[in-house]
């Protein structure tokens, strides 16, 4: 209603103001000798076109339209009652709108010409009879948060009209997102869930809620340990049960809140929960989000890096037995695409993965519980593909397509530096493999379609494989089955794993009947169980047999599997030599139990099992003395007395048990 008196009160002005001009034109014919008569020049000018703006609704929802109307009048009658000829309407909208392209509609009859954007409507050519209007009518979308000011103008032959306004306020959804940490744990353990809410809009959301029915297999804790607080609002989240809700919170313009509840796992198995949907009085129904959590018992795992995507950088895992649960050990971030590369000190507990270029490599914690970064500041890495560690030499290494370089940092970060490769082809590297016993390290490349090696002691002496008799192209990625005498590479443009002998006497391609190989980058090998692991950058872990028999996928439910590359396979220790007890044999005496032998980490084959820690358990007479839980015992009575050292890393632990020591 204002905008129309606006209009016509522009227009009397209009009037007002011709008329007078008209008159001081007759007054200065008279006084200048001039004729005063009762033609053209006393007769009312005639009136350019108005026009009007209106957008409804008021207000619309992000990824909402609006109506948006132009109202175009020919304000000339009686007297002057012409038509206006060759009307035009141009209207460019703001950044927060966009035109829907064919929504137009028009009373106003023919038109000679008609360009319509995302962002620009101009229409020409069109006529309206005296004292007459019609209407132009187009939708926009809401593209940004805010209050959206618009302006159409207006012109014709008779001269150029006024110029409208009008707004629209889009309503941006509340942003939304749930998340557990840890994003996995075992049946018993918890993780708190953290809701997170936020206003983008330039005005308060009020009665924001939502409610959050989690699926089986998760409970809230008792206490349910609520840490945070939602705009005054209501949480609820009674321990023992599996609804949490809040409701009537209000967020100021930019303002966000956050809170957690914490769960626990009754049952093994990723669980998806999807809460919402946010909701808002001024906004209506907004988004669900969904998160995922794995309750997983410790178990034999493959892990690998979601890379290659502009979500990636993730680290994830599944579980080699059935029904184990996979997970995200690092959920996906954002970053440029890379290979990258992943390998596992169990040892430490701590998952390491390449991040491009960068003189950092970060790593997860084993147990999900945090991260860190190895800071390498001797050497700048620029394009890392591939990462193998070889702990008892303290040292990390990569291959930097970036520089056609093999590089190496101390697992202190203090050293590092490029590795002699005594003239060997190193061309776009792809993935290394070390080989502490032989004292060598091998790496792809996949301009060059090799497999080259050097001395890891940086003495040079390289060389290149011999590979004839198996497929290499492109190769991305490889794995050395030491007790096989093999070293195996992903051929990622053929879909084909390969293999030639360590000794340089040729090699094979890998027979992998019942399994996919789509773009494999990167590979892991189980020797005692005879199989062979790869990532698909198509979405998969695939395996198959060293025997060429078949293989299939991993079950990877749970987990996410996003242009997953280099595996790397975790496992519980494997005794290899039981735990002796040494001391006297009068009592009172001091025992002392070793830790046995355990299986070392296979690096080359980017199988893991070293032992993180340790812990022992005493008996006397084959009964268990209380109390009794470090290395050593003093023995106050006489008996038969043993030891038991159970062996533990991030996969799960096992037992040996030593031979009888007798105090008499």
């Amino acid at each position: 209603m204002r905008t129309r008196f606006l209009t016509w009160a522009g227009r009397a002005v209009t009037t007002v103001l011709a008329a007078v001009t008209t008159v001081l034109a007759a007054v200065t014919a008279v006084l200048t000798g001039g004729t005063l008569s009762a033609g053209p020049a006393w007769a009312t000018p005639t009136l350019t076109p108005l026009i009007s703006l209106s957008e409804q609704p008021a207000s619309i929802p992000f990824g909402a339209t609006a109506t948006v109307t132009y109202t175009i009048e020919n304000p000339n009658a009686g007297s002057t009652a012409i038509a206006l000829t060759n009307i035009g309407v141009t209207d460019t909208l703001p950044a927060g709108l966009k035109f829907v392209l064919g929504t137009l509609s028009s009373t106003c009859g023919q038109y000679t010409s008609a360009a319509l954007t995302a962002s620009v409507f101009d229409i020409a050519g069109m006529s309206l009879a005296a004292n007459t209007s019609c209407q132009l009518s187009l939708n926009a979308t809401g593209i940004a948060a805010g209050t959206q000011q618009n302006s159409a103008s207006v012109t014709s032959d008779q001269g150029a009209g006024n110029t409208a306004m009008a707004s629209v306020e889009v309503v941006a959804p509340l942003s939304f997102t749930t998340a557990f940490d840890p994003t996995y744990f075992a049946p018993g353990q918890s993780s708190a869930l953290r809701f997170t809410i936020g206003n983008a809009n330039d005005t308060a959301r009020t009665a924001i809620g939502f409610s959050d029915s989690l699926p089986g297999g998760l409970t809230i804790t008792s206490p349910n340990h609520l840490a945070g607080s939602c705009g005054g609002g209501t949480i609820k989240a009674a321990a023992g049960s599996g609804s949490i809700t809040l409701t009537g919170a209000t967020l100021t313009s930019s303002q966000n809140c956050s809170f957690s509840v914490t769960v626990t796992g009754t049952s093994i198995g990723a669980r998806q929960n999807t809460a919402g949907p946010i909701s808002s009085k001024e906004g209506g129904q907004g988004s669900t989000s969904t998160s995922v959590v794995s309750i997983a018992k410790p178990g034999n795992r493959v892990f690998w890096m979601n890379t290659f995507s502009f979500s990636g950088h993730g680290v994830s895992f599944a579980d080699l037995t059935v029904g184990g649960g996979g997970g995200d050990l690092v959920p996906d971030g954002s970053g440029q695409p890379v290979r990258g590369g992943l390998a596992i000190d169990p040892v430490a507990g701590r998952a390491y993965y390449a991040d491009g270029s960068a003189s950092v490599i970060p790593y997860a914690r084993l147990d999900g519980t945090g991260a860190g970064a190895l800071t390498h500041s001797a050497v700048t890495a620029s394009a890392m593909t591939g990462l193998a560690i070889d702990r008892a030499g303290g040292k990390v290494y990569w291959a930097d397509a970036g520089t056609n370089t093999i590089s190496w940092a101390s697992l202190d970060g203090k050293t590092g530096g490029h590795l002699s490769t005594g003239g060997a082809t190193v061309s776009f590297p792809n993935g290394v493999a070390i080989d502490p016993a032989s004292n060598r390290i091998y790496w792809a490349n996949a301009a060059g379609n090799s497999i080259s090696y050097a001395n890891l002691n940086g003495t040079g002496h390289g060389g290149t494989l011999n590979t004839s008799g198996a497929t290499i192209n492109l190769p991305e990625g490889l794995a050395i089955d030491v007790a096989a005498g093999r070293i195996y590479w992903a051929n990622n443009s053929q879909n084909i794993i390969s293999w030639a002998a360590l000794n340089g006497s040729g090699g094979a391609d890998l027979p992998t009947p019942g399994a996919i190989v789509n773009s494999p980058v990167g590979l892991a090998i189980d020797h005692a169980a005879g199989l062979v692991y790869w990532a698909n950058l198509g979405g998969s872990i695939g395996f198959a047999a060293e025997d060429g028999s078949g293989g299939g996928s991993v079950d990877v439910r749970g987990a996410t599997v996003r242009t997953p590359a280099y595996p790397a396979l975790l496992e519980h220790p494997s005794g290899t030599k039981k735990p002796s007890v040494s001391g006297g044999s009068a009592t009172g005496t001091v025992l002392h139990c070793s830790t046995g032998s355990w299986a070392p980490d296979l690096v080359g084959a980017f199988l893991y099992q070293a032992p993180q820690g340790f812990a022992y358990r005493w008996s006397r007479n084959g009964t268990a003395v209380s109390g009794a839980t470090t290395s050593s015992l003093t023995a106050r009575t006489a008996g038969s007395y043993g030891c038991t050292v159970t062996a533990s890393n991030g996969a799960g632990s096992a037992s040996q048990h030593s031979n009888a020591h007798t105090v008499r």
